[in-house]
């Protein structure tokens, strides 16, 4: 008798196992759990005072990146403003744009934000140095000091400022 037990318990353990040996529910799939996604920003970046903005390549990783929507803000609103701050782009390649203020320079931070469709969200930061427009002297003398609309020499405070005949590029500001 011990035998039959026995044989029975070794034939209903692996059909247990197996949901049931025929005609069961079928084995569902493993539930995914949302998860935050994440986003990878290049190193600090440097820009120029003036330029048009730098597009910076950055990466969004979710389960579905295309619905992932990128928020971006610095700490210093005098330098880059929220709106001077934008993304572009979907799915997981992206760009953000940042363009600083006209004439500024300095340092900030940049935060940069992803949520997803069922608002879970990740933030990155990155340094962002705007260092100062660097320009000729000739090149700045020729802006600040343009003839006038009649080709007459412009005055300021009193001072003329002309253009002698042999030095046509301003190469005596030069020196």
């Amino acid at each position: 008798m011990k035998s039959q037990r026995l044989y029975l318990a070794v034939l209903v353990l692996p059909l247990a196992a197996c949901g049931g040996g025929g005609g069961g529910d079928p084995v569902s799939p493993p539930v995914q759990v949302n998860q935050a996604p994440s986003v990878a920003v290049p190193a600090d970046q440097v820009l120029v005072a003036n330029d048009a903005g730098k597009a910076i390549a950055f990466t969004v990783s979710d389960e579905t990146p295309g619905s992932v929507s990128v928020t971006a803000t610095a700490d210093d609103q005098l330098l880059v403003a929220t709106g001077d701050v934008t993304s572009d782009g979907s799915g997981r390649e992206r760009t953000l744009v940042v363009t600083p203020g006209e004439d500024r320079a300095g340092a900030t931070v940049i935060t940069v934000t992803a949520t997803d469709s069922a608002g879970l969200s990740a933030q990155v930061r990155f340094a962002v140095t705007v260092n100062p427009e660097q320009r000729s002297m000739q090149e700045f003398a020729r802006s600040e000091f343009p003839a006038g609309a009649d080709g007459a020499p412009s005055l300021i405070n009193a001072v003329e400022f002309l253009r002698d005949a042999e030095d046509d590029d301003f190469a005596d500001l030069l020196l």
